[in-house]
């Protein structure tokens, strides 16, 4: 975090249905809440904070089409 903007600080919440409630505070007061992301979202965003960046706005899934190429190409014997 740059110390221009002051204290920053990031609270996590965890609720019951297993999702996790992000808020960002800055010299004690609300500036930002995100969306409530899975468990899963959670490690990545928590991640990222650490790391000095914002959470992602999405996370998408791999390409499933080249597992489904390799599976085939494993079958057929090829390397």
């Amino acid at each position: 975090m740059d110390n221009q903007e002051g204290t920053e600080r990031w609270v996590m919440d965890f609720m019951p249905d297993g999702r996790v409630n992000f808020s960002r505070f800055v010299d004690g007061a609300l500036e930002e809440k995100y969306r409530p992301a899975t468990r899963a979202e959670a490690t990545v965003w928590a991640a990222a904070i650490i790391q000095g960046y914002q959470p992602p706005a999405s996370l998408r899934s791999q390409d499933r089409g080249w597992k489904e190429a390799a599976r085939l190409k494993l079958a057929q014997g090829a390397t």
